[in-house]
């Protein structure tokens, strides 16, 4: 019996970690800021084509994630954003990298902007947004690819945050084009794969993906 609970324990141990790198996921894109300064999204006061388009990541899950040495780009990998060393993304936080500017207004949000643009820069009529973990054989840890939907002055967003479908920023009320670092309507958390090991009533989460 001793032998057993031991190892039951080292599966958690093992496999919480696993979760918690799942929980990562990219929650909202902004490929086409609107042409005047209402698509100012980084709040610097100056509108501009690649510096206010914005990647928010959001962590579901019920632990904190390093995500230092991840990278977020397009899927142009010849030009991709590292998080600095030692990002933590507490459960429900958001994480936002803009293009680029000086993004103003945030608070305590964590808001990091790439060398100008992402990427090659986010296209109006179409990408793939990838996040890959920082393992010698990057593991793609969340990616989206979106359409023409793109490029209609506003974001695209999960809806609810966290777990939904992504749509146009300006269906979810009060309509707003954008939400940086913020919620677009209720964050259910939920996780991406959940087990429950009934024996001595212990309870642990497996999750899904690996950091990039």
């Amino acid at each position: 019996m001793i032998r057993y609970v031991q190892l039951v324990a080292f599966l958690v141990v093992l496999l919480v970690p696993l979760q918690s790198r799942g929980s990562i996921v990219i929650n909202e894109i902004h490929a086409d800021p609107a042409a005047d300064l209402s698509g100012d999204a980084n709040g610097d006061g100056v509108r501009s084509a690649t510096h206010d388009e914005f990647i928010e990541l959001l962590n579901t899950g019920l632990s904190s994630v390093d995500i230092g040495g991840w990278t977020l780009s397009d899927d142009d990998t010849s030009s991709v954003f590292s998080f600095p060393f030692a990002t933590m993304i507490a459960p429900g936080e958001f994480v936002v990298l803009f293009g680029g500017g000086t993004p103003t207004g945030f608070g305590s949000i964590q808001v990091f902007t790439d060398d100008g643009s992402i990427g090659t820069g986010l296209s109006n009529s179409g990408d793939t947004v990838q996040l890959f973990d920082d393992s010698s054989t990057p593991v793609l840890i969340a990616s989206y690819t979106y359409g023409s939907e793109g490029g209609d002055d506003q974001s695209l967003t999960r809806s609810p945050d966290g777990t939904g479908g992504f749509v146009k920023h300006s269906t979810i009320p009060p309509g707003n084009l954008f939400s940086p670092g913020t919620a677009a309507s209720a964050i259910v958390p939920e996780l991406t794969s959940f087990a429950v090991w009934s024996v001595l009533g212990l309870v642990t989460y497996v999750g899904g993906r690996r950091r990039l």
